[in-house]
């Protein structure tokens, strides 16, 4: 992005709409995806260039709220619809949905990921079927008893994730099949070194 390079965002968006859930009106006001939108809004910096995984909706409300709030000059680039700075709303649960070439400019794929394996990109989001304390992530299979339990989209974009600045990994499902303590396998090996199983 050029010097001259302003961030435009439509005035009243919300970029938590998406999480709405029964009975929000009359509760709390709030729902997990909120606290964990907050929370990786948090974890942004302003000036940073975001890249968005597939399932980039909670990290794109995080990284649009980190631009309403603490980081205007934060760049979101929505992966594989290669939108920058979208301002789809409300939310969509795909970074590949159509709705997110609605954006400031829109990147060819594959420049998305020469941006990416250049190390280029400053921090980006993963999820994973299952997450360990190693901070593995596994996005191919789970197993159960050396059985497929449950097959993944495979290793999509991780092996470059590796090159941004920092990888920031979420789950949407709080659960002791997501959460384990050793991955199936290693579609993206966590920065601290594991004894888990090779990829």
């Amino acid at each position: 992005m050029g010097d001259g390079y302003k961030q435009v965002l439509r005035g009243g968006s919300d970029p938590l709409v998406f999480f709405k859930y029964p009975g929000a009106d009359g509760g709390a006001g709030y729902s997990r995806g909120h606290v964990m939108a907050a929370a990786l809004a948090a974890a942004l910096r302003d000036g940073e260039t975001v890249v968005l995984g597939a399932n980039g909706m909670i990290p794109l409300a995080a990284a649009r709220l980190a631009q309403l709030t603490h980081a205007p000059g934060l760049t979101i680039i929505a992966g594989a619809s290669g939108g920058v700075n979208t301002l789809v709303e409300p939310l969509v649960p795909s970074s590949g949905d159509y709705a997110n070439l609605v954006a400031e400019t829109v990147l060819p794929f594959e420049d998305v990921l020469a941006l990416q394996m250049s190390g280029h990109s400053d921090v980006f989001f993963a999820g994973g079927i299952q997450i360990d304390r190693h901070g593995n992530c596994n996005l191919s299979v789970a197993l159960d008893n050396g059985k497929v339990k449950l097959r993944g989209p495979g290793s999509a974009g991780l092996p470059w994730a590796a090159r941004s600045g920092r990888v920031l990994l979420y789950s949407p499902t709080h659960t002791p099949s997501v959460f384990v303590s050793q991955v199936d396998f290693i579609s993206l090996r966590g920065r601290h070194g594991s004894e888990s199983p090779s990829t």
